[in-house]
């Protein structure tokens, strides 16, 4: 009997004790996700791990070697990858211990580092006049390449103390333009920058200074609004004259007034023709006093340049013809490319007012080649014949009288303008 309630007593006793503990723990990396690219300099990385009986500590390797190791939840870890090489590709896997001292591997991921390198923007650009009038809207453009061939998205710095808002995302290598208007006068310096679509920012771009006043030093409105400083030559008044005709005589010159300003060649004289009929030549040479290659004048007038010896055509001249209701009829941009080619310019760049007689004209630096210079030389003539008056004055052109002989008269004294 006695033996039986030891035996009995044993069996409820073993059947009490707990089975040995010999489950390892479940151990994964949930992020990054195996295979994926890292373009970013600090990876978030996150374990997740159970057991039946609790997790002790969870290790994380990083390329076989100790990352870190938790002892605690959560098991998240981040992972700084800027002194990795560009296109390194890394190995993860995390550990997990319980408290039995079972241990759980995760399978074991692989990640590529790529270096998100920053994008880089143009400094701004645009078809902006030299000097910008205060509460005028302008653009300006920037174009950002990215070398990931990650979107962009562009802003600029107005130099004003205001930024623009990031723009829209673009491809990498478009052009975002944006508008500005300044409230006060003053010289600005706009610069652009650029962030990928990662957050990765570009440095600012090299500025580009734009200067704003308060008022436009010129408008093509037949009003002289030139200063002495801009008197590009004299001539005198009253050295043509013709019985039945006014003083000035429609022929006569006096003073021609030129500028270089916003962008453009701004060029003023009395225009005093009322019911003549005749033509206003203009030569132009940018840059230097050269031949264009040309053999004759477009309209086959007997007027040339000459230096020296040499008879020299410009590259460019501007013919208006004046006809005799007092009205310009015809104005032509003459440009010679092996042979004289005719552009008509209209109203936005020249305006006659024959209220006060004076011809106004803007010409676009760009129509002429964008020259660091300008030499001019003005005339006027009539039909096929030879110049009759000049300015500045020109010894080779001194006809007290029209003189409608077919004589050649060579200009000589084109002046370059401020």
């Amino acid at each position: 009997m006695k033996k039986l309630f030891i035996a009995v007593l044993l069996v409820l006793l073993l059947a009490g004790c707990p089975k040995p503990d010999e489950e390892a723990p479940e151990v994964m990396i949930t992020h990054p996700a195996n295979g994926v690219e890292i373009y970013d300099d600090t990876v978030y990385v996150q374990i997740t791990a159970t057991d039946e009986r609790g997790v002790d500590s969870v290790e994380l390797y990083i390329n076989d070697t100790l990352a870190i190791a938790f002892t605690k939840r959560p098991f998240e870890y981040y992972w700084i990858t800027t002194n990795y090489p560009d296109s390194s590709v890394c190995s993860l896997f995390a550990i997990a211990y319980d408290y039995s001292g079972n241990t759980g591997y995760s399978d074991t991921i692989s990640v590529t580092i790529r270096k998100n390198q920053r994008p880089i923007v143009s400094k701004p650009f645009g078809e902006l006049p030299d000097e910008g009038i205060i509460n005028t809207l302008y653009t300006f453009n920037a174009t950002a390449t990215d070398t990931d061939d990650d979107s962009v998205y562009i802003r600029f710095a107005w130099g004003d103390g205001d930024t623009s808002l990031w723009s829209s995302l673009v491809k990498s290598g478009d052009t975002i333009s944006m508008e500005h208007r300044f409230i006060n006068a003053g010289t600005y310096t706009i610069k652009a920058q650029a962030k990928d679509k990662r957050g990765r920012l570009s440095f600012w771009s090299e500025g580009i200074s734009f200067k704003i006043v308060e008022q436009a030093l010129h408008s093509l409105d037949g009003v002289n609004d030139f200063t002495n400083e801009m008197i590009a030559g004299i001539d005198p008044t009253g050295d043509i004259t013709e019985a039945g005709q006014p003083t000035p005589h429609p022929l006569d010159l006096d003073t021609l007034w030129a500028d270089i300003w916003n962008g453009k060649l701004w060029i003023g004289f009395k225009a005093y023709a009322s019911n003549y009929g005749l033509a206003y030549g203009i030569y132009i040479f940018p840059n230097e006093i050269a031949s264009s290659g040309a053999t004759s004048d477009p309209w086959e007038r007997n007027v040339f340049y000459t230096t020296g010896n040499d008879t020299i055509f410009p590259t460019y001249i501007l013919y208006f013809w004046h006809e005799n209701n007092d009205s310009i009829t015809s104005a032509n941009l003459c440009k010679f490319q092996t042979n004289w080619n005719y552009t008509n310019i209209g109203s936005d760049k020249f305006i006659y007012n024959k209220n006060n007689d004076f011809l106004e004209i803007s010409l676009p630096l760009q129509d002429i080649g964008n020259p660091d210079s300008v030499f001019i030389e003005l005339f006027t003539t009539g039909g096929d014949k030879h110049a009759q008056d000049t300015s500045p004055d020109d010894p080779n052109v001194q006809f007290p009288n029209p003189d409608w002989s077919d004589i050649k008269t060579g200009i000589s004294k084109a002046v370059k303008v401020k």
